[in-house]
C-alpha cells in the first residue's frame, strides 16, 4: 500500500493525472470510452493516451445549512492532441472528427485520478468526480466546463403534476403533486376528482412517490372513520394520455421498485400485427403497445398485446347438465384471443371404475375435436381426476362429487310404485347402478343386477329378510303366517305360492313386528284350517326389533337392500318391467355432458410490481369519463397514442365531502436504501438516490453514519412547489448545526458543525505560506438565546372549526410550537451577543427540538474564528472538513491550533491553494 500524503508531498516525483471520460455518437447513441494521461501509460491492459492536460482550478464549498451558500464546484478543463490522434478506447476515431459536429461530450461524466507512474491503477487517488458541460474547441485543442455531483443537487422536486386525464378534474391538470418526507401532519391533499366511480367520489393524491401510511384523515378537522376513506398505496390514476385514441389506462400496483426520476411511458406501436389467429386492429386486445422506464429512451418490449386473459370461472357453463361431475380449468393462459373452449362427455361412467369416462375437447367452438380422452383417477387425490392437459397453458380436472351416497339414503324407481332400496353400507367414492331384471317380490323370484363402472353383473336373486326354514304342508295361499319369539309379537307373512302337498314355497312380509332378534328356526303360528309345520327364519331387524331389510353384499364394503312387499304386483316389477332402473343416483360422466368456459382480461405485468389495464371505449364511456374531450375516435387506439406516468404515487380517497377540506397525517417518504424513515439524514440520503440516481458508492456511508448518531432526530416536511433539491436539504437541515458538500473522490459528504479534533491530516507553516493568513474573528456568530419552531401544522387556521378539545384548538390555529434555549451568562464576556431564530425547523417531536436547541446554544455561545490561508502545495492533498494545524513558531505558537477545512480553491497549474478554515 503506497503512502499517498507523503509522495504527494515530495517534490522530485513524477505526478501522472489520468481523464477518464467518454463522447456520444449521436447518428446510434453508442457512448466511446476515453481514456487520457499527461503521458502514455499502460494501465490494467487500459491504455492512456498522453496529451496536453490543462487541470480546472477548482472552488469547493462546504454548505452550512445555518448559512445556506449553495456552490457546485466546477471549473475548466483543457485537453489539447493532434487532430490524427485516435484516443477512443477502440482506436477507432481522430481528434478531429471527435470534435466534429457528428460527436458530443456534453453531459458525459467525468473522472480525474493522480499517481505516480509505477504504481497499480488501485493505488491512484480520485481528484474530481463530475461531469462534462459547455465546451469551446479548435483544431487540437477543447475547453469544457466540469462540475462535480452536486450539480445534481440543483433539480427540483416535485416535478410531477396531475395529468391531463378523462378521470382527473379539468381545473387540476398540472396541478403539482406534493413531496412528503417523514411525519406530515394536517396536510391538505391534492384533490384530484370529485367524480370518480364509486363509494368514494371525492379523490385526492397525497404525494408523488410511495408513502408509508396514512394515520388519520380530517374532514374540516373532525376525525373522519375509517369506513369513510380508504388510503391505498398505488400509482396515481389515471396516467397522461396523447393521440387521438379513446382508450384508457388503468394502473395496478403497489410499486415494489426504487423511486425513479423518468417518466413510465406506455405507447401502441402497432394496430396492424396479427395475432395468433391472424387478426389485427385497433381494439383492446388486437392492437400492441410497447413500455419504457425512463421517458422512452429505452423500451423494455415491443409489439405486445393490449389485453392478457386468464380463465374467467363466472363463465364455465354445462350443458345439459345430465351427469353429476364438475370440471375445473386450471393454468396460466398463453394465448393471444379467447377461444371457445368446449369439453365434451363420449362415454360415461365415473372415476376409478372399470371403463373410464372419456372426453373430448374443441378450441373452435366444436368445429373441430380432440380425440377421446380417458379420465383416470389421481391416485393422490381420491374422487379428483388426473390433469388432462389442453393447449395454450391451460388443463382441466374433474371431480364426481355427484352420485355418492351413504346408508340409509332411499332410492326410488323410475317407474310410480311403492318399491324402495336403501344403501346399508357404502364407500363415499363408489358410485353405483342396481337395475332390477325380474320383476316380483324380495324372496319370490324378483332379480337384479349392479354396476359400479366395471360393467353390469350377472342377475341375483332379491332375497328377503324372512326366509323359509321349514315349509311344513297342508298350506294354501292367503294362509297368515306369525313368527314365535319369546317376548316379541306381531311379526306377520303372506303364504304367497305352495306346492303339491302344501309345502310353502313362497311368502310376502305382511307386518314387521317388535322385539325381534335375528335367529334361524323360529315357529309359527296360523289361521290355517290345516297347515302345520311352517318353520322361517329372521335374517335381519332394526334397532326396534322390527324385520328390516336383508343386506346384500355387492362388492367389498357396499351392501344394499330392498323393503319387503315393496316389489309386488305384476303392473310393475314382473318380467315385462325388466330394465327399470332406480334412478335417484345419476352417474358423474353421462354422455353429452357438455362444458364450454371462456376468458377474463386482467392487468398485464410490466417491472416492479406495476401492472396496466386497457379500459376500451364502451366501457370508458359507461364509466363516465369525458367523451366530448377524450372520445372523440370512434377507435379505441391509434398508432402511437401514449401515457406517461411517475411510479409510485399514493391516493386517498374520501366520501361525502360536497364542501369543507380533507387534511391529512401521513407518513411519507419510503425510502430505497432503508424503507420508510423520518430521520433527518436518512431523508437527505434519499432525494439524490431516488430522483439522480445515486448509488451507496456516491455517499460518504461513515459520515452520514456518525451524523445520523449525532443528529438523531425525526422530521416532516411537505414541499408543495418544485424546489432544488439542495434548498430541500436546507430546510431539512435548518436549525441543526451541520454541513454537506462533496468530497475529491465525488461523494456527498455531510457531518455535525462542531469544532474540529483528531490529528491533522497535516501542519501549515509560514514555510507553506504565500501570504500570511488573513483572520475574522467570528464575534458575529454569537448568540445568548435560541429559538427553533417545531411541528408544523399544515393547514393552520385562526378559527378553526370542530375541534374536539381546547388543545387540539390551540395546535389548529398554530403553524409551529416553539421551543428555546438561553445563557445569560454569555452576555458577560460578550455583551453584544443576541438571539438566533426562530428558525423553522422540520422537527416534530418537542424533546428532540429542546434537545436541539441545547446542541445550537453551545455551538453559537462561543467564538469559532475563520482563518484563510494561500499555500503552496499540491492541491489534492487536503479535501473538505479534514482537520489541519496552523503552527507560527517565529509568533510562539509552536503547537498550533487545530482547524477543519470549510472551503478549498484548488490551482493545479501553479500548485497551489487556498483554504478557508474554522474552529
Amino acid at each position: 500500500m503506497v503512502d499517498f500524503n507523503a509522495w504527494a508531498q515530495k517534490s522530485d516525483t513524477e505526478k501522472v493525472y489520468l481523464v477518464e471520460t467518454s463522447v456520444w455518437r449521436l447518428a446510434d447513441g453508442v457512448v466511446l470510452p476515453l481514456y487520457l494521461g499527461s503521458r502514455n501509460i499502460l494501465l490494467e491492459d487500459r491504455f492512456y493516451l498522453g496529451c496536453a492536460i490543462g487541470l480546472p482550478r477548482l472552488v469547493r464549498q462546504a454548505n452550512n445549512a445555518l448559512t445556506p451558500n449553495r456552490v457546485s464546484t466546477w471549473g475548466e478543463l483543457e485537453l489539447q492532441l493532434e487532430p490524427d490522434y485516435r484516443p477512443d478506447a477502440q482506436n477507432s476515431i481522430t481528434w478531429r472528427d471527435l470534435l466534429s459536429s457528428s460527436y458530443n461530450f456534453r453531459g458525459q461524466a467525468l473522472i480525474i485520478k493522480v499517481g505516480d507512474p509505477a504504481w497499480a491503477y488501485g493505488d491512484f487517488r480520485t481528484i474530481f468526480n463530475g461531469g462534462l458541460d459547455k465546451y469551446r474547441h479548435t483544431d487540437t485543442t477543447m475547453t469544457v466546463v466540469v462540475y462535480d455531483k452536486a450539480r445534481d443537487l440543483n433539480q427540483k422536486l416535485p416535478h410531477y403534476g396531475l395529468p391531463e386525464s378523462p378521470r382527473v378534474a379539468e381545473d387540476r391538470w398540472d396541478e403539482t403533486v406534493a413531496l412528503l418526507l417523514g411525519v406530515v401532519n394536517n396536510f391538505p391533499p391534492t384533490l384530484i376528482t370529485s367524480s370518480n366511480p364509486g363509494a368514494y367520489p371525492w379523490k385526492y393524491a397525497l404525494s408523488c412517490h410511495v408513502s408509508q401510511a396514512l394515520v388519520n384523515a380530517y374532514y374540516n378537522n373532525a376525525l373522519l372513520a375509517a369506513g369513510y376513506y380508504q388510503f391505498i398505496q398505488k400509482d396515481l390514476l389515471p396516467a397522461r394520455k396523447d393521440g387521438v385514441g379513446s382508450a384508457v389506462l388503468d394502473l395496478f400496483g403497489p410499486y415494489t421498485g426504487d423511486l425513479v426520476q423518468a417518466e413510465w411511458m406506455i405507447e401502441i406501436d402497432s394496430i396492424t400485427t396479427p395475432n395468433s389467429q391472424g387478426n389485427s386492429g385497433s381494439a383492446v386486445g388486437l392492437a400492441r403497445f410497447r413500455w419504457s422506464t425512463d421517458g422512452g429512451r429505452i423500451w423494455q418490449g415491443e409489439g405486445l398485446l393490449t389485453w392478457r386473459l386468464e380463465y374467467n370461472p363466472a363463465t364455465l357453463a354445462k350443458s345439459p347438465a345430465a351427469g353429476d361431475a364438475a370440471m375445473t380449468v386450471s393454468g396460466t393462459y398463453t394465448g393471444d384471443f379467447k377461444a371457445p373452449y368446449r369439453v365434451k362427455v363420449v362415454t360415461g361412467g365415473h372415476i376409478g371404475g372399470g371403463v373410464a369416462p372419456q372426453v373430448k375437447w374443441s378450441d373452435d367452438g366444436e368445429l373441430t375435436w380432440s380425440d377421446p380422452i380417458d379420465v383416470v383417477a389421481d391416485a393422490l387425490n381420491p374422487g379428483f381426476s388426473e390433469a388432462i392437459p389442453l393447449n395454450r397453458g391451460l388443463s382441466i380436472v374433474f371431480t364426481a362429487t355427484g352420485g355418492t351416497y351413504s346408508p340409509s339414503q332411499t332410492w326410488t324407481p323410475i317407474a310410480s310404485a311403492p318399491g324402495r332400496m336403501n344403501c346399508l353400507a357404502s364407500n363415499p367414492t363408489d358410485n353405483v347402478a342396481v337395475e332390477i331384471t325380474t320383476g316380483g317380490s324380495p324372496g319370490l323370484g324378483a332379480m337384479f343386477k349392479w354396476d359400479n363402472g366395471g360393467g353390469w353383473s350377472a342377475p341375483q336373486a332379491v332375497e328377503s329378510a324372512l326366509e323359509i326354514y321349514n315349509p311344513g304342508s297342508a298350506y294354501v295361499v292367503g294362509d297368515i303366517l306369525e313368527v314365535v319369539q319369546s317376548g316379541a309379537s306381531g311379526m306377520q307373512a303372506w303364504v304367497e305360492t305352495v306346492g303339491g302337498s302344501g309345502e310353502v314355497t313362497g311368502i310376502r312380509v305382511k307386518e314387521r313386528g317388535m322385539t325381534y332378534s335375528v335367529a334361524d328356526g323360529l315357529q309359527t303360528t296360523t289361521n290355517s284350517l290345516a297347515g302345520v309345520g311352517c318353520v322361517l327364519n329372521v335374517k335381519a331387524v332394526d334397532a326396534t326389533g322390527a324385520l328390516d331389510l336383508r343386506a346384500i353384499e355387492l362388492f367389498a364394503g357396499h351392501s344394499i337392500g330392498f323393503t319387503e312387499g315393496g316389489l309386488v304386483g305384476q303392473d310393475q316389477y314382473d318380467t315385462g318391467d325388466a330394465g327399470a332402473s332406480f334412478a335417484v343416483y345419476t352417474e358423474p360422466f353421462v354422455a353429452g355432458d357438455q362444458w364450454s368456459f371462456g376468458f377474463r382480461e386482467i392487468p398485464i405485468p410490466l417491472a416492479d410490481g406495476v401492472s396496466i389495464q386497457f379500459i376500451d371505449r364502451a366501457t370508458a364511456l359507461a364509466q363516465g369519463v369525458d367523451a366530448e374531450r377524450f372520445l372523440s375516435s370512434p377507435e379505441d387506439f391509434a398508432l402511437g397514442d401514449n401515457w406517461r406516468f411517475i411510479l409510485g404515487s399514493t391516493v386517498a380517497f374520501a366520501v361525502q365531502v360536497a364542501s369543507g377540506t380533507i387534511t391529512v397525517d401521513a407518513l411519507g417518504l419510503v425510502t430505497p436504501a432503508v424503507g420508510y424513515t423520518d430521520k433527518i439524514g436518512e431523508l437527505i440520503r434519499a432525494l439524490p438516490q431516488g430522483w439522480r440516481g445515486w448509488q451507496d458508492a456516491d455517499i460518504d456511508l461513515a459520515a452520514l453514519a456518525a451524523f445520523n448518531a449525532a443528529i438523531p432526530y425525526s422530521a416532516g416536511l411537505a414541499v408543495t412547489s418544485p424546489t432544488e433539491i439542495a434548498s430541500i436539504i436546507d430546510q431539512l437541515l435548518t436549525g441543526v448545526p451541520a454541513l454537506y458538500t462533496m468530497t475529491q473522490a465525488g461523494q456527498f459528504f455531510i457531518a455535525e458543525l462542531t469544532p474540529p479534533t483528531g490529528t491533522p491530516v497535516m501542519a501549515l507553516t509560514d514555510v507553506e505560506f504565500l501570504e500570511s493568513p488573513e483572520q475574522e474573528d467570528g464575534d458575529d456568530d454569537l448568540y445568548r438565546r435560541v429559538y427553533l419552531n417545531y411541528g408544523r401544522n399544515y393547514n393552520s387556521e385562526p378559527n378553526p372549526q370542530n375541534a374536539p378539545s381546547q388543545e387540539r384548538l390551540a395546535w389548529l390555529r398554530n403553524e409551529y410550537r416553539q421551543v428555546s434555549a438561553r445563557d445569560e451568562t454569555v452576555l458577560e464576556l460578550y455583551p453584544w451577543a443576541g438571539d438566533l431564530g426562530p428558525l423553522d425547523t422540520c422537527l416534530v417531536d418537542r424533546d428532540e427540538a429542546k434537545a436541539l436547541a441545547a446542541k445550537d446554544l453551545l455551538l453559537f455561545k462561543t467564538r469559532h474564528p475563520i482563518v484563510k490561508v494561500l499555500m503552496k502545495a499540491q492541491p489534492f492533498l487536503l479535501d473538505i472538513w479534514q482537520p489541519v494545524s496552523i503552527r507560527r513558531t517565529r509568533f510562539g505558537d509552536a503547537v498550533g491550533q487545530v482547524y477543519a477545512i470549510a472551503g478549498k480553491e484548488e490551482n493545479y497549474s501553479a500548485s497551489e491553494a487556498t483554504l478557508k478554515l474554522w474552529r
